[in-house]
């Protein structure tokens, strides 16, 4: 074990520092062994608030992803009822409260309208939100007949799901 330790200190890879710090006075020896220190430091100092600003972006752009999310859970939850109200219309069940559904969902719609207005940019919805506008339109359209008002409420449903994925995958 001393042979080991004598054979490390004598290599030959130490002689350029131990040659420098006989040459170095006491206070240019301290202050060449702290920045030694310090470097180090310094640079997992930087690593770590580099890497916790990027925590925080991820947590704050996944907060306003929820924000999102909450609205386009209302929206759906109020197109569903819409749907189901149609259907029941176009049979022609008059207990029906078609008016009063389609009404909750445009309501729903405009916050959701409102806060992609706020969110949208930074969560990458235009595209989405743009088919779901189309999917109302063409749910709007088809009240009248029972044949078609199952496929376009499910079409709304389907975009109402896409633009909660595009949400979903922007917010992180």
């Amino acid at each position: 074990m001393k042979n080991m330790r004598a054979f490390v200190v004598n290599l030959s890879l130490w002689r350029p520092g131990a040659a420098l710090m006989r040459q170095l006075r006491f206070p240019a020896k301290m202050l060449l062994i702290s920045a030694a220190f310090l470097l180090p430091l310094t640079w997992l100092f930087v690593a770590y608030t580099v890497s916790s600003k990027d925590n925080l972006k991820f947590v704050s752009n996944e907060r306003l992803g929820v924000r999102y999310a909450k609205e386009v859970y209302g929206v759906l939850d109020a197109a569903n009822a819409w749907g189901t109200q149609a259907r029941r219309a176009a049979f022609g069940d008059e207990a029906s409260d078609l008016a009063t559904q389609r009404g909750r969902f445009e309501q729903a719609f405009q916050h959701l309208e409102k806060t992609d207005a706020e969110l949208g940019a930074a969560l990458g919805t235009k595209k989405s939100l743009d088919a779901v506008r189309q999917a109302i339109q063409a749910a709007q359209e088809a009240q009248a007949s029972p044949d078609n008002v199952y496929p376009a409420q499910t079409a709304l449903s389907r975009s109402l799901i896409a633009l909660l994925d595009t949400v979903t995958d922007g917010s992180g």
